[in-house]
């Protein structure tokens, strides 16, 4: 885990340890040694990880199923479905995370709360650019699945059936983006490209997650943020990601429930490692009256599709975002979302 989230939980770990007698060390590492570690018996006994992160260390051994305890029933039942697999649950979730719209409250005014793509566009007359929204199918999935598009169905036992692919569905919602950027409500483009012309008020809207609410502070950009607007009458489904407790394999059994008992699975302890970056939290209770800049990532959250957790996903993001990229030079969105389809049925057969 990052420094941040290594300081929200230090306190709690510390009265831990002093309960039980033991050494408890917060420490950030490696993620992709972490599977290689546990196989062997080492590295941490529990860690963070995104739940897209479980079907490939459970398939490596990595990782146990652990007990929700008193805050099971509190917990967002998206979030509890990201950790489930088989009917055990494997992690506890403690944040969400998704893309919301971000108002550059210098350029535009306080106040202002644009619900739709046709309100964005009317507020951007006196601007250079409009709506950065990063390339790649991450940022831009929230458009092809308002028209019914999908990475992976859902699998009837839990996680995510890998021979039901829905990329093709998609392709009214891609075609209402391509023409955003063709009419100049939307511009794509390098991640650093989109955010630095947010941050110097050239764009006065762009699209992503909570990670950028700190660097944007840190510079003294003036922002709010608002769940995404809807684009012809349609809500867009962004991806989710699930930030979760997982306990190793190779950790001390009774000592690892312990922690997760009396620790992990304390309502103040997920309420404070969500806020210190602003994602939603995945214990209900904490939301109703939430405030700062997490509120407005609560909506788009609600709205959206789980990230698929399963290995194919490999396959799919340079295929579709070859396609998008494809789209907005002109190509026809059936065809470079059939294309991308079949790519990844061929990248995914047995």
């Amino acid at each position: 885990m990052d420094d941040l989230r290594a300081a929200a939980l230090a306190p709690f770990v510390a009265d831990f340890a002093e309960r039980a007698g033991v050494a408890v060390d917060v420490v950030t590492y490696p993620f992709d040694e972490i599977a290689t570690a546990a196989a062997t018996g080492h590295g941490p006994d529990v860690f963070v990880a995104s739940h897209d992160r479980l079907e490939p260390l459970l398939a490596r051994g990595a990782i146990v199923p652990i007990d929700l305890g008193i805050v099971g029933p509190d917990l967002d039942p998206v979030a509890v479905r990201s950790v489930t697999l088989g009917g055990e649950t494997y992690a506890i979730p403690y944040g969400l995370e998704s893309v919301a719209l971000y108002v550059n409250t210098d350029a535009v005014g306080k106040g202002i709360i644009p619900d739709t793509f046709a309100s964005l566009r009317s507020l951007c007359a006196s601007f250079e650019r409009c709506v950065g929204i990063p390339e790649g199918l991450y940022h831009q999935y929230g458009f092809l699945s308002s028209s019914g598009g999908y990475v992976f169905g859902p699998s009837p036992g839990g996680g995510w059936s890998v021979n039901d692919i829905g990329l093709s569905k998609g392709v009214e919602g891609a075609r209402a983006l391509g023409r955003l950027v063709a009419d100049g409500t939307v511009f794509t483009g390098s991640y650093g490209e989109v955010v630095d012309r947010f941050v110097a008020g050239e764009a006065p809207f762009l699209i992503t997650g909570p990670w950028q609410v700190r660097p944007f502070t840190d510079v003294g950009v003036d922002f709010a943020i608002q769940p995404l607007p809807t684009l012809d009458g349609t809500t867009l489904r962004p991806f989710i990601g699930v930030q979760a407790f997982f306990v190793s394999a190779a950790a001390p059994s009774d000592l690892a429930e312990s922690f997760v008992r009396e620790v992990l699975a304390r309502p103040e302890v997920l309420t404070a490692v969500a806020s210190v970056d602003n994602r939603v939290p995945a214990y209900l209770p904490a939301r109703p009256g939430l405030e700062g800049y997490a509120a407005g990532f609560v909506a788009s959250a609600g709205d959206g599709d789980l990230i698929p957790g399963v290995a194919e996903m490999a396959a799919v993001w340079n295929p579709l975002d070859a396609a998008l990229d494809a789209i907005f030079s002109g190509l026809d969105p059936s065809g470079a979302l059939t294309s991308a389809e079949e790519a990844v049925i061929r990248a995914t057969a047995p």
